[in-house]
């Protein structure tokens, strides 16, 4: 019993390490985080992981439709949209 909690404790003493570097840094109030060295973001918990589902599902859409979709978006492109004078 004594050997295979010391092999236990081993193999749990080597594999953390691995865990905790696989993702430095911090996760931001979205649940994700920008990888600097692959230049991409990361979804790891809610809301950002069903904001990405949807982005993949809309973009596997435009596909079997045979049309456009891009993910890019910038407000100011869409004046239109914000209620600047007030009057709803």
């Amino acid at each position: 019993m004594n050997h295979t909690l010391l092999l236990l404790l081993a193999l749990i003493a080597v594999a953390v390490p691995f865990k905790v570097s696989a993702h430095s840094g911090g996760i931001n109030k979205q649940g994700g985080h920008f990888n600097r060295s692959t230049n991409q973001y990361h979804c790891h918990r809610e809301p950002c992981s069903s904001i990405h589902k949807q982005s993949i599902d809309a973009l596997n859409e435009a596909d079997r439709e045979n049309r456009a979709y891009s993910s890019v978006y910038n407000r100011k492109g869409w004046p239109h949209w914000i209620d600047e004078d007030g009057d709803c």
